[in-house]
């Protein structure tokens, strides 16, 4: 194996060997190449690659002190870093596991490191996605569903639902994405009953796992309003046709007194 510092110094040494003397910048070493009662391995190279990013986040090197002997005590330590608020939380996360002082505590290896890094670039990715379609459901929020333009109301419904759907397409467990997607079918449901959409609302609720009781009473009743509408319709042309039938029956009997007459005359001629 390979023990490298942030500043390219490097040693070769067989595993279970720990290098001949202190070799390495203090200022970004790992306990185990201070203590010579700690074995040296794959975790040492991952500690180096956690002191070097937050070398990336904060700009300062991982240990600090006015003399060397300061600076080797802080190595040995490792103490949890405190980043400030503007690092991103999940990357602060990460670089105080890979220089944890307890090796058996950091990503097992370089490349269990980097596919934690890959994972921070995914998931900054989806939460980009899903503060877009935050923004695009405010909006939504912000429209009368019964004074909106249609069209309007339609592209930011379909907006706002798809930037959800592919921010969780990226990283499925994108907790603001999750969140999203709830906020707006509900909103959707909404919009759809205050519309007297049944079939797009029921569509719309049937994608929410947990159904707020509000909501499905709302649909509910759009559906019995519906069903009585309906009822009256068919009511209304069962009595139409009555009526249809009625006028017919009388224009029949009208036209037959007539060709009747029409007879009795014919043959008295």
């Amino acid at each position: 194996m390979c023990i490298r510092d942030s500043f390219g110094i490097a040693t070769k040494v067989r595993e279970g060997e720990r290098p001949k003397g202190l070799v390495g910048t203090p200022a970004f070493m790992a306990p185990e190449m201070i203590d010579e009662r700690m074995p040296i391995g794959p975790e040492t190279d991952v500690y180096l690659l956690g002191a070097t990013l937050h070398f990336l986040l904060t700009r300062t090197s991982r240990h600090h002190g006015s003399t060397l002997p300061e600076v080797l005590s802080a190595a040995f330590v490792s103490a949890p870093h405190d980043y400030d608020a503007n690092v991103p939380t999940e990357l602060a996360a990460l670089a105080n596991s890979a220089t944890a002082r307890d090796p058996s505590e950091r990503p097992r290896s370089a490349i269990a490191f980097r596919k934690a890094i890959t994972r921070y670039f995914t998931h900054r990715s989806a939460n980009a996605l899903a503060d877009v379609a935050t923004t695009r459901l405010d909006a939504l929020d912000a429209l009368d569903p019964e004074s909106a333009d249609a069209s309007a109301l339609a592209r930011l419904v379909s907006e706002c639902r798809f930037g959800f759907l592919m921010a969780l397409r990226e990283w499925p467990e994108c907790p603001s994405a999750k969140l999203g997607l709830v906020r707006c079918l509900e909103r959707i449901v909404v919009i759809e009953t205050e519309r007297g959409n049944l079939g797009a609302a029921e569509a719309a609720l049937a994608e929410l796992d947990h159904k707020a009781e509000a909501l499905v009473a709302r649909v509910d009743a759009l559906r019995t309003a519906q069903r009585l509408r309906d009822g009256a319709a068919a009511r209304l042309e069962a009595i139409e046709a009555d009526q249809d039938l009625g006028v017919a029956a009388q224009l029949r009997r009208k036209l037959a007194m007539a060709f009747l007459v029409i007879a009795v005359l014919i043959s008295t001629v």
